[in-house]
């Protein structure tokens, strides 16, 4: 999976906002990218939000046939980072003290780790979080494990589906 896979602007299901997803992986690095727009065309940047792991490439995930499903994959969360894309949104967290920050500014990417987990942050995952995948290339698309699939008996999902990134 080395290198950057990208799903291209796409609409959200909120029908309002537009975005994009990056990931690239580098050796053991893994780094996901989140970035919504305004419009349709993806250049009018509205927030980013990056992730970054350390990845353990683990042994081949087998169908219940034998033949391979594809391989596994653990992912620990070292940081998290937002980027206000405007002005406005940058005031607005300030002004809401967003992940406990009250001096965003625009197009400046705030470490918000240890804040993260917080209700008034992004309510997410804390550092040290480990997430146990299923990653297949077929031919320039990225699979991954489908979530709503069984777990095997070590955690990883049992069923794979395309996760609409691409290879760059």
């Amino acid at each position: 999976v080395e290198g950057t896979w990208k799903k291209a602007c796409y609409i959200q299901s909120d029908n309002a906002t537009y975005a994009e997803s990056i990931f690239t992986f580098q050796n053991t690095l893994a780094t996901t990218s989140f970035h919504t727009y305004s419009d349709s065309s993806c250049s009018t940047g509205s927030l980013s939000l990056k992730y970054k792991y350390t990845m353990a490439v683990g042994s081949d995930a087998t169908k219940a046939d034998g033949s391979t499903l594809g391989t596994k994959v653990t992912l620990t969360l070292g940081s998290v980072y937002v980027t206000a894309r405007t002005a406005a949104l940058a005031t607005a967290y300030s002004t809401a003290s967003l992940c406990g920050a009250t001096n965003w500014k625009k197009d400046v990417e705030k470490d918000v780790t240890s804040n993260v987990t917080e209700d008034t942050c992004l309510d997410g995952q804390a550092s040290g979080t480990v997430t146990k995948d299923v990653y297949k290339v077929v031919g320039t698309d990225f699979w991954w494990g489908d979530d709503d699939s069984d777990k095997d008996s070590d955690g990883y999902p049992t069923g794979i589906v395309d996760s609409g990134r691409d290879k760059q």
